[in-house]
């Protein structure tokens, strides 16, 4: 009996890191799964713009810059989920 082939559709994640209101570059995303493990980290570009592509489900974000707070967020990512924005505040 031949295995069942499963597709794995993924989903764009996408959202900005503000501090105090402002865009920042070089924040820190990262992603941790379902059962809380970490998956994938990236830094903010010059709009504090960041993306990742990931299956559909339940994720924790992440985001932190220096001199900031750690924000921790649930993020259901559906084909249609609107675009993230962590305002993070100085510390």
């Amino acid at each position: 009996m031949a295995a069942a082939e499963v597709e794995l559709v993924t989903v764009r994640l996408t959202g900005a890191v503000t501090v105090d209101g402002s865009p920042t570059e070089g924040a820190y995303v990262r992603i941790n799964g379902p059962s809380g493990d970490f998956v994938w980290e990236a830094r903010t570009d010059g709009d504090g713009q960041f993306g990742f592509n990931l299956p559909e489900g339940e994720w924790t974000v992440v985001a932190f810059a220096p001199g900031t707070e750690k924000v921790t967020q649930q993020y259901g990512l559906t084909p249609d989920a609107p675009p993230l924005t962590i305002d993070l505040r100085s510390s």
